[in-house]
Order: C-alpha cells, then sequence, then structure tokens
C-alpha cells in the first residue's frame, strides 16, 4: 500500500527547496589544490543567507558554524583560514570574521571539517557575502591543502571564484562543497505566534486542496490524487520577495519528476502580494500527482 500522508509529501516539497536554498552545496566531484611548488590559492564561494541570524541579546554575538570538504597533502607547515566576508563589485572585500582550522584538525582523506565564525553584527538577509579559504602554509607540490567542489553550477545563488594569493579574482567552473548554518527558514507549519519582521524571511510548505482523484486503470485499486500546493513566502523586503519565489520556482521544476512519491504536473499560479504590516507575502502554486495504491 502506498500510504497517502499530507505531512510527508510536504516533507519531501520542503526538502527539496532546502537542498537549493539553502546557503549550501553539498555534491563534490573534483579537488581544487590550494597550492603549487611556487604559488597559494585563495578560493572563495558566494552565497545569500536568506536568513537574519538575529538575537537581542546585547553585545550582539552570533556563532556560525561552516562545513567544508578538505584534504591535506603531505606535512603542509600552515593551517587553513576561513573568513566570512562582505561583497564589493562581485568580489570578497573586507573581512567581517574569520577562524583558522589548524593543520592537525584537517585529515589525510577528503572529509567534511567544520568551524565556527563570530559574528558581531546582525547579516543582512538578501546581501551577497562570500566564504573564503585562505592556506597559509609555504607553497609546496607536496604538502599542500586541497578542497572539494562540484564542477557543475550546482547552488543557484552562488558563485565560485579563485586567484593566486593576492591577485586578481578568476571565475571557477562548478561550487564548492561547502555549508552555511544559517537558522532554518523553510518549515511545513506556519508560526502559531505573530511574525516577527526580524524572523523573515520564511517559507512555508502547505497544501491547499486536492481538487479531483482520477481512477485510469479498471482496478479499483490504482488512482491518481491531483493536489494543490502553495509554497508561502514571508519577507520584510518586496524585492527579496520576488527573489525567492522565482528561486522555488526554479527548484521544483527542476526538481519535478525526481520527488518521492510525488510528480508536480504543472508550475502553478503566483499569488498577489499582500502587504502585513511591516511584512510583505506572496505564494506559489503547483499542481501535484499521488499515485494511491490500496491491497
Amino acid at each position: 500500500m502506498n500510504d497517502f500522508n499530507l505531512n510527508e509529501i510536504k516533507e519531501t516539497l520542503r526538502d527539496s527547496i532546502r537542498t537549493y536554498l539553502m546557503p549550501q552545496c553539498l555534491e563534490n566531484d573534483v579537488e581544487i589544490p590550494l597550492s603549487n611548488s611556487t604559488v597559494n590559492y585563495e578560493i572563495a564561494e558566494s552565497f545569500y543567507p536568506f536568513s537574519q541570524c538575529y538575537t537581542t541579546r546585547e553585545p550582539y554575538r552570533f556563532t556560525l558554524p561552516v562545513d567544508l570538504k578538505v584534504k591535506k597533502y603531505g606535512n603542509p607547515n600552515g593551517n587553513l583560514i576561513v573568513s566570512f566576508m562582505s561583497n564589493y563589485n562581485d568580489i570578497p572585500y573586507s573581512t567581517i570574521s574569520s577562524n583558522t582550522i589548524p593543520s592537525t584538525s584537517i585529515p589525510s582523506s577528503l572529509d567534511v571539517v567544520s568551524t565556527n565564525l563570530i559574528l558581531s553584527k546582525t547579516i543582512g538577509s538578501k546581501t551577497k557575502y562570500w566564504l573564503k579559504i585562505t592556506p597559509s602554509n609555504s607553497p609546496s607540490d607536496t604538502s599542500y591543502y586541497s578542497i572539494a567542489k562540484i564542477s557543475t553550477d550546482t547552488y543557484l545563488s552562488g558563485e565560485l571564484k579563485k586567484r593566486k594569493l593576492n591577485q586578481i579574482w578568476s571565475i571557477e567552473e562548478g561550487d564548492l562543497y561547502f555549508k552555511v548554518n544559517v537558522p532554518n527558514f523553510i518549515e511545513i507549519v506556519f508560526p502559531e505566534e505573530q511574525l516577527s519582521k526580524f524572523s523573515c524571511p520564511r517559507i512555508v510548505v502547505s497544501i491547499i486542496g486536492r481538487p479531483r482523484v482520477i481512477r485510469r486503470w479498471i482496478d479499483w485499486r490504482i488512482c491518481e490524487y491531483h493536489l494543490t500546493s502553495a509554497i508561502v513566502v514571508y519577507s520584510r523586503y518586496e524585492d527579496e520577495l520576488d527573489t525567492l519565489v522565482s528561486l522555488i520556482d526554479r527548484i521544483l521544476f527542476k526538481e519535478q519528476t525526481k520527488l518521492k512519491n510525488i510528480q508536480i504536473l504543472t508550475p502553478g499560479n503566483f499569488s498577489d502580494v499582500v502587504p502585513i504590516e511591516d511584512k510583505y507575502t506572496r505564494a506559489v502554486n503547483f499542481d501535484l500527482q499521488f499515485k494511491m495504491y490500496s491491497p
């Protein structure tokens, strides 16, 4: 029996949106060496947090965990420096926070390594930032670090750049393997209390109807459920609202035949933008198909 479960359907949609919308890329198929015999290289991935990382505590202090997939060859005589950077003219500009991953914490086989960046000010949800990785070892082609990336453009809201240390940045194909652990903002349950503007943006996945059930087979135990989903977006900014709606539409169109137990039949309509006090909201709807089996 193929159990019909609204929560599981919503979770499937939510997880697909999270995969591509959260600041992360959790795929890799190649390594980037960060040194050769004469020079070290820096690498940087841009991202939009789409999260306020907000706290009311003073002085402001927020711990931002970051994951990378790295490896060391030989015995590099320095460490890796991970920096959270502001953006200027589409390049990493000034350091907001940084931390060092010591050589002793980096494995000799490619694996995920985590570090914490301490933020002393609120970051903007619709602001472009960069995650920059800098080796501090002496240049070497036998004792150096490498970092994992995917060779295709996978993370929809970012790009990858590389440069010789302190030289000009150039675009690198694909995306870094990375995860910036901002607070989650994509859920399947609507907020119970009044939504603060500082909790935005917020995305809620809902199923709002089953307009029809179709029996295409003689066997009465098989039928198609046609469902209507509404992906509701809240934001403090109207332009951010439209950016998120556009990304959600791209994500679910890309994944329309790859979702567990459901298939997206057609991209749906957008609702009007609705001002709510100090926020805006808008929904994007999709028609889904769930094939029901009963013993």
